[in-house]
């Protein structure tokens, strides 16, 4: 019972949550990119939030199904096709015994997850099944077999919303109402990777974005002379 890898893609990846208790002995954390896409796509087809899934990158790989099998892509809206037939982004699917899944690129975001009910199956590794290297063509990937009708949640197509300017000009300038910030979380983050912010009631804001390149803005703040304490984190997404 499984699915058959034609062609790998980019970079695609058997990913569950990861290994965040193995850092003490040098192990990254590993795991999916984006836990939200994750856990959303495995509600659709009635898996726990951290059932393996497979994380596809940039550009997909194409499956054949040596049996049926309940699935969904959930995250970025990959153009993606059964039997040269396009697939609704976001909406669960059955794959029929012989159907080939080819899941192309997309316009918007990075990432997306190949869901299947049940989960995959893949050995455990330091109490995580997330994979240490990408599918090949001629892999199997173990899966049950399993039906579902299609559903899906709402899904945005469009590009995503503009964080508000740091310089002000054409966009509304940054100022202290956009802001939430904990008590004494400034010393906690990291100091601006450019050096530079914008100065407003002693605190220095700047904004960064997330080492993969694909998250939300992060904004970075400090009082005046106020030295950053550097954080302790375990990159490495698998």
């Amino acid at each position: 019972m499984s699915l058959l890898v034609l062609e790998a893609g980019l970079q695609s990846l058997l990913v569950d949550f990861g290994r965040p208790r193995s850092r003490s002995l040098g192990v990254p954390v590993g795991g999916a990119a984006d836990r939200a896409a994750l856990a959303l796509g495995n509600a659709l087809v009635g898996n726990s939030p951290d059932a393996l899934a497979l994380e596809v990158i940039l550009s997909g790989p194409t499956l054949e199904a040596r049996h049926p099998t309940a699935c969904v892509i959930f995250g970025a809206p990959f153009q993606s096709t059964v039997n040269e037939k396009p697939l609704a982004v976001g909406t669960t699917f059955t794959l029929e015994a012989g159907d080939v899944l080819r899941v192309g690129g997309t316009q918007t975001g990075a990432r997306a997850y190949l869901c299947v009910a049940g989960g995959f199956d893949s050995p455990e590794v330091l109490k995580s099944r997330s994979a240490l290297e990408a599918i090949r063509a001629g892999d199997t990937l173990a899966c049950r077999a399993s039906r579902i009708e299609p559903r899906s949640l709402p899904f945005i197509t469009g590009p995503p919303p503009q964080p508000p300017s740091l310089q002000g000009g054409g966009r509304k300038a940054l100022s202290l109402r956009h802001l939430h910030l904990l008590p004494r979380t400034h010393s906690l983050l990291s100091p601006p990777p450019c050096g530079r912010g914008r100065r407003m009631g002693g605190w220095v804001f700047a904004l960064s974005m997330a080492r993969s390149g694909t998250g939300s803005p992060t904004i970075h703040s400090s009082r005046r002379n106020t030295k950053f304490r550097p954080r302790a984190i375990a990159w490495g997404f698998g």
